[in-house]
C-alpha cells in the first residue's frame, strides 16, 4: 500500500487482518517507526488501534523505502492529488509514486489506483509511467492495471471498508479479474464495473 494516509494506512491495516504480508510505504520515517512498534497514529480511526496493535511491525510493515516492496504481488495507491491555485491538477506525487512503483514491479503484479483522478488517468497517465519505468507492457499482459476509488470517512474507514459497496474496473479485461479477485478477500461489498474508466467517473459523480 502506498500512502499509509487517513485512507492508505486502514486499508492497510484491514488486508494484513485479512491474512495478507502487507507492506505500507510512506515518506514519513517517523509515522513508519510508529506503525511497526504496533502504535496508531491516527487514534480517531475507531478500530484501527486494536488492527495496528496486533499486525504493525508482524505482518504489517511500514517503510520509507519502495525497495522494501520489491516482492509484492499487489500494489495499491492513495496518495494525495493536488490542485493549484489556478484549478490545474497537480501530478507530481501521483506520478512519483507511479514512477517508483514501476522500477520494482515483476512480470504478473497488479497494481490499483484508489486516488480520485480525472476519467482515464489510469489507463493513460498511469499506463504511460508504469511501463517507462518496469519496461513491461500492460498490451502483453505483462503486468495489471485498475482503479478503485476509495470511499471511507476518517473516524469510520474500518467499518465502511467492511459494509459499504466498492467499485472496481480495470483497464483491460484481464486487469479487471486480478483487481476484484485480490478486493474480493477483504471487501465483502465489491462491485465489478466495465473499465478503470467507469470507476473513476462513478467516483467524480
Amino acid at each position: 500500500v502506498i500512502g499509509l494516509g487517513k485512507a492508505g494506512l486502514p486499508l492497510a491495516a484491514v488486508a494484513a487482518d485479512s491474512g495478507f504480508d502487507v507492506i505500507g510505504v510512506d515518506i514519513d520515517k517517523n509515522r513508519c517507526k510508529i506503525i511497526n512498534s504496533g502504535k496508531n497514529p491516527i487514534p480517531e480511526e475507531k478500530g484501527l488501534d486494536e488492527l495496528i496493535e496486533r499486525h504493525g511491525g508482524k505482518k504489517f510493515i511500514a517503510t520509507s523505502e519502495y525497495k522494501d516492496a520489491k516482492d509484492c504481488d499487489v500494489f495499491i495507491l492513495v496518495v494525495p492529488l493536488y490542485i493549484t491555485e489556478t484549478f490545474e491538477t497537480d501530478f507530481h506525487t501521483l506520478e512519483n509514486a507511479f514512477r517508483n512503483i514501476g522500477k520494482i514491479l515483476k512480470k504478473g503484479a497488479t497494481v490499483i489506483l484508489e486516488t480520485t483522478v480525472p476519467p482515464m488517468t489510469t489507463e493513460t497517465l498511469g499506463k504511460k509511467w508504469l511501463e517507462e519505468e518496469s519496461g513491461l507492457s500492460l498490451e502483453k499482459g505483462e503486468f495489471y492495471l485498475a482503479h478503485s476509488p476509495e470511499r471511507i470517512m476518517t473516524g469510520y474507514s474500518i467499518s465502511r471498508l467492511k459494509e459499504f459497496p466498492k467499485v472496481v474496473g480495470g483497464v483491460n479485461n484481464e486487469s479487471s479479474v486480478k483487481a476484484f479477485e485480490f478486493y474480493k478477500k477483504i471487501i465483502p461489498n465489491l462491485r465489478l464495473v466495465s473499465s478503470a474508466r467507469v470507476a473513476e467517473f462513478i467516483k467524480i459523480i
